[in-house]
């Protein structure tokens, strides 16, 4: 038998409602039944992914690796419909490659694009130039807040046309987890997080503060109050201590482009955790007071104030918390990947067109791309 390269095995099979199609994709999302009743990812390429993916390599060693693994999906996406990524240096330079090396290009999909680009001076760097040129290369870019649609655009100078906002989606769907209200106020992950800002808002507080966080780095230097407990923790107790908290803060940088977070909040929402997200973009997520409280970014008093609001109020955190959950329902895994097979069946079928934005965030229309 002739053995494969990981390139080689870089694909899953699609079935839209009219036609099957191929697609080439690292995603398994969790085994969600939405996903895997169109795409069937190969147990091989997620070994070869856990492997390979994310080591911890020499700047000269990292960059071969990744180049390696373009030119693999580079030389394999001819084989296959359509392509769906992230936004990591070997997706980087596969669309490069796609933009500059193809005239009829394989279309690819940006599913995650967790990119900050920056303003200003960036906009000449290389940074810039390249992600420009990735973009060009792609057939569309989701992006998870509506914001993102025009500071994507201006940072890059693209039309907004290439860039479409869709609602992300909760993950716990395969994680079993328990509801509690065990009294104590719960921040983890790690992505664009603002530790010291929250550090600062509960300092004197009479409540328990437990952080998950697997960075112990962005804590050097910092003084942690004596209501704060630092973990360690891996997804299923992450996931368990979210369940079992009063009130889930999640708390945010100031980033030009993607933040983050969204995945975190759309899974405490999903408990009917009351949430705090220190993002005032999150409003395509989050009511204002309605299903959860949102905070500017580094203002550690309103910070402070929100999760006194919550804390000193069950009453007002049990409603917010129910509301969150209700809306919740459109956080849905399956409503954001109804989007993206919509989107591959019309990237598919328009060449020369590509997916507009309407008037209406998380919905699309077909317009010119030339």
């Amino acid at each position: 038998m002739t053995e494969t390269s990981p390139g080689e095995r870089l694909c899953a099979a699609v079935n839209s409602s009219d036609k099957p199609f191929r697609i080439l994709t690292a995603y398994a999302k969790g085994g969600h039944p939405a996903w895997t009743s169109k795409v069937s990812v190969p147990p091989e390429l997620l070994i070869d992914w856990q492997q390979n993916h994310g080591k911890e390599l020499g700047s000269l060693n990292k960059l071969l690796h990744d180049l390696t693994w373009a030119a693999w999906m580079f030389r394999v996406s001819q084989k296959y419909d359509v392509v769906y990524t992230g936004s990591d240096w070997v997706v980087l330079f596969f669309a490069i490659g796609q933009r500059l090396m193809r005239r009829k290009r394989v279309p690819h999909i940006f599913i995650d694009f967790l990119v900050t680009i920056g303003h200003g001076p960036s906009k000449a760097s290389v940074r810039r130039l390249l992600y420009r040129l990735a973009v060009q290369g792609s057939c569309r870019v989701l992006v998870q807040r509506s914001c993102e649609v025009e500071s994507y655009a201006r940072a890059l100078d693209l039309p907004k046309e290439k860039f479409t906002f869709a609602l992300y989606h909760a993950t716990i769907y395969d994680t079993p987890y328990t509801v509690r209200d065990d009294g104590y106020i719960f921040a983890g992950g790690d992505s664009d997080r603002d530790y010291s800002l929250l550090l600062e808002s509960v300092r004197g507080l009479p409540y328990r503060v437990i952080i998950a966080s697997l960075n112990r780095r962005q804590f050097q230097g910092l003084e942690i109050p004596e209501n704060v407990e630092i973990r360690n923790a891996a997804e299923a107790e992450f996931i368990q201590l979210m369940a079992g908290a009063s009130v889930h803060v999640v708390p945010l940088k100031a980033l030009p482009q993607h933040i983050g977070g969204e995945q975190t909040y759309a899974n405490a929402m999903t408990m009917g955790k009351p949430t705090i997200v220190t993002d005032m973009y999150a409003s395509d997520y989050i009511e204002n007071k309605v299903t959860g409280i949102l905070t500017p970014a580094g203002d550690s008093q309103a910070l402070r104030q929100a999760i006194q609001e919550l804390m000193e109020n069950s009453e007002s955190a049990r409603r917010i918390g129910a509301s969150a959950k209700e809306a919740a329902k459109a956080l849905a895994p399956e409503k954001f990947f109804d989007v993206v097979f919509r989107i591959s069946e019309e990237c598919l079928g328009r060449h020369s067109t590509d997916i507009g934005v309407s008037e209406n965030p998380g919905r699309y229309s077909v317009k010119p791309n030339y």
